[in-house]
């Protein structure tokens, strides 16, 4: 991304007021969410979609 992608994605995120400074941790910022979006999974089925919430309790009566 060049100067202008980043201040263009600052300001449609509503950011318009970032220094020069900050943009450029915008830039890292967005660098490292690419890179992070980049390793979830692609292929696994919906019916895959890890759970939301932990238990114990039912954590606890299924070791029993």
């Amino acid at each position: 991304m060049d100067q202008n992608d980043i201040e263009r994605k600052a300001k449609e995120l509503g950011l318009s007021k970032l220094a020069a400074e900050h943009l450029d941790e915008f830039r890292k910022i967005l660098d490292n969410a690419k890179a992070l979006a980049e390793r979830l999974p692609k292929d696994i089925h919906w019916t895959e979609e890890p759970a939301h919430i932990f238990n114990a309790k039912a954590q606890r009566e299924s070791r029993s």
